[in-house]
């Protein structure tokens, strides 16, 4: 339950947003802005209405239930303002898809990129093991579909090529949201064909990146899922060349600590 005196959650989110990837969060924020506002009109007009305000008195009272009347007002517009902004998103995400389609081709012909790109994200590689790159260098594209209207979920569809492992072509995470915060994860059931990988990644067992694949996770607290749908997925381009970049630093300082010897 929220409390009166908690902080608008657009200041708690901001700081989880990832740069360039804020209008990914937008449906999230959205949800929880309302949840709140709702929150604070109701728990201020009880305030106001049982006269529960510490030192005021019914004029104090008075002057306050008018400004509460202008901040419906304007609570109205910000959420307005919002919701023209997530229309604004859905256009958008319309005119990405033949774009997506495109990369996807071209990604496809270079060897473990997702692999790669997953394994040099500085948080996401914090989940992976040994035996999960075993199996994610089977991985051959990562697909994130957002509903239509964004806020009331998405679909993470991975495919793999035919391993050893299992028998899935891909494994998919679809998520249902509510405004009531009633969410839902439905996830492919993993047809595995090797029993011991199957032990090392259950998710009661371990916490790497296959057992998240096969693991409800509230998308409220959903640190993975997330970080793939709003950071990863928009810019795999960003992490893949990580690595190269890093190796180019590398010799740059070795050739400045070379000449330094002359």
């Amino acid at each position: 339950m929220p409390n009166i005196d908690d902080e608008p959650p657009q200041k708690k989110l901001r700081a989880e947003i990832p740069s360039g990837t804020r209008s990914k969060f937008f449906h999230r924020l959205l949800r929880e802005y309302n949840r709140w506002r709702l929150f604070k009109c109701e728990k201020l007009a009880e305030l106001v209405v049982n006269s529960r305000i510490k030192n005021h008195d019914d004029a104090s009272i008075a002057l306050l239930e008018k400004v509460y009347e202008v901040q419906k007002g304007l609570d109205e517009i910000h959420s307005k303002s919002a919701e023209e902004i997530v229309a604004v998103e859905i256009k958008y995400n319309k005119l990405r898809v033949p774009l997506y389609e495109k990369r996807a081709k071209a990604i496809s012909e270079i060897p473990n990129f997702w692999l790669t790109t997953l394994v040099n994200h500085p948080i996401i590689a914090e989940s992976m093991s040994e035996h999960d790159a075993q199996i994610l260098e089977h991985l051959e594209t990562i697909d994130v579909v957002e509903n239509e209207d964004i806020k009331s979920g998405y679909s993470m569809e991975f495919k793999f090529k035919k391993n050893a492992y299992f028998t899935n072509e891909s494994v998919t995470k679809k998520v249902t949201m509510s405004e009531e915060g009633d969410n839902t994860v439905e996830i492919t059931t993993i047809d595995w064909t090797d029993k011991e990988m199957q032990e090392k990644c259950a998710p009661e067992a371990d916490e790497g990146f296959i057992a998240w694949l096969q693991s409800e996770v509230d998308p409220e607290v959903d640190e993975i899922g997330n970080l793939i749908k709003d950071d990863l997925w928009p810019t795999p381009m960003e992490y893949y060349n990580m690595q190269e970049e890093s190796d180019e630093e590398d010799e740059d300082d070795e050739g400045v600590g070379e000449s330094g010897d002359c």
